[in-house]
């Protein structure tokens, strides 16, 4: 009798963690299958340059729709290339550990980096020259001014983020600088 009732409980147990396994699994599928296909938010500097950019620009409701999508799109772009250029840097830093590794494949190693980071910059480029096109000729001299703030917020590469210029109390950006020539506005003094 006392070996039937060990039977059945460790029965019991088993049963219940397949029960919890299958819903842990369930679980995750859930969520794989309902987030997946919903935009992410953007990293926190890139945010901080799309709100900069519609605040300052003072874009309509189409042209932040435009704006919005275009800014998607860049970042799709961006994170493609970042992949290949992870892959490449790896592959640069993988070679130190190979004594027969020549100058011409460190060389070429480092030109696939420069390629990659190269084409990072034209897909910013590309982007705030699509961007400049969705402005009005009144948006388009101020863009032209904050232009730098703005790639300034980005980061190199065009899409790391580095400090955001200062924000007021009310959430509001600075002017941009009178001439649009001077460096962009730094975070606070360290």
């Amino acid at each position: 009798m006392d070996q039937l009732l060990k039977n059945r409980m460790w029965s019991l147990i088993v049963g219940i963690l397949v029960l919890a396994n299958m819903a842990t699994l369930a679980g995750f599928w859930y969520i794989k299958f309902h987030t997946d296909n919903k935009p992410r938010p953007l990293p926190p500097g890139q945010a901080n340059t799309k709100n900069f950019i519609i605040k300052q620009l003072q874009f309509d409701e189409s042209q932040q729709q435009v704006y919005t999508e275009l800014v998607q799109q860049h970042r799709e772009n961006v994170a493609a290339v970042q992949i290949q250029l992870r892959q490449a840097k790896d592959a640069f830093f993988d070679s130190i550990s190979n004594p027969e590794t020549t100058q011409t494949q460190v060389d070429s190693l480092s030109a696939h980096i420069a390629a990659y980071e190269r084409k990072l910059d034209m897909i910013t480029y590309e982007h705030f020259k699509k961007v400049r096109a969705i402005c009005n000729n009144q948006q388009k001299t101020k863009f032209d001014n904050i232009i730098r703030q703005a790639l300034q917020m980005m980061g190199p590469g065009g899409g790391r983020p580095q400090n955001p210029p200062p924000q007021g109390q009310d959430g509001s950006f600075p002017p941009p600088p009178g001439d649009g020539q001077g460096p962009p506005p730094q975070g606070p003094p360290q």
